[in-house]
């Protein structure tokens, strides 16, 4: 009888802990996917200051159902996000040659999942790159 009552109790403790588990490990992923876009903030940054010249990153939201939103790090490479996430609005992000963004090339960009969970990821004109 002990063990019955045992095995039940763990079997409920178990299926509350299921949703908790869930919301960590969606909440991680949100953060990882707005850490790898910071990672290609700075890459483009970098770019920027070894080439001499304006690298542009451009985020483009979902335009139809079904479509994944995607960025583009100058003409280097084009990153498709997984279908659960999406950016709130299309923007621009620049970097002149001295590594800062020019007027106007600076911003925020929001990362959003399904569940209307956020990231902001934001690119001051002094050139930090940080997500909130």
């Amino acid at each position: 009888m002990e063990i019955v009552i045992a095995v039940c109790v763990i079997g409920i403790l178990l299926l509350v802990s299921v949703p908790v588990i869930s919301n960590i490990t969606s909440t991680m992923k949100l953060k990882s996917v707005a850490e790898g876009i910071v990672s290609d903030l700075r890459l483009a940054q970098d770019k920027a200051i070894t080439a001499g010249g304006e690298i542009k990153v451009e985020f483009r939201k979902k335009s139809i159902f079904g479509d994944r939103a995607e960025y583009s790090v100058g003409p280097f490479r084009t990153i498709k996000l997984e279908g659960r996430y999406d950016f709130r609005y299309d923007e621009t992000i620049r970097f002149s040659k001295t590594g800062f963004p020019p007027a106007g090339g600076s911003g925020t960009v929001i990362l959003e999942d399904l569940a209307g969970r956020s990231k902001r990821i934001i690119v001051s004109s002094a050139g930090r790159i940080r997500v909130e």
